[in-house]
């Protein structure tokens, strides 16, 4: 479901490129700046390649996870599911796009 993000302001962005065999999450620098941690993340629409992820901390696999298929978006509020999120390329080549929001 997408969050409106009109009440929020923009923190960061990010563009991540998972591998197959490591799952990675959003950079340190962009789910906070100082002590300001981001709120919403907003992550796509994917572009290339479909990918997995995982919000509970555990690393997603290239066969499990919740899918997100090219073109998918996916909308994250708060800042400890943000923290927690991991994404994992179901075949090399994945580009994510991210941004932040407070």
């Amino acid at each position: 479901m997408p969050i409106d993000v009109s009440n929020y302001q923009p923190l960061a962005f990010e563009t991540l490129t998972p591998g197959i065999v490591t799952a990675v999450g959003i950079t340190e620098a962009v789910r906070r700046i100082g002590t300001t941690r981001a709120r919403v993340a907003i992550i796509g629409p994917i572009e290339t390649q479909a990918v997995r992820y995982r919000t509970d901390g555990g690393n997603p696999t290239t066969t499990v996870g919740h899918l997100l298929a090219t073109s998918d978006v996916l909308s994250l509020e708060g800042p400890t599911t943000i923290d927690k999120l991991k994404i994992i390329a179901v075949v090399a080549g994945a580009s994510v796009p991210v941004s932040t929001y407070m």
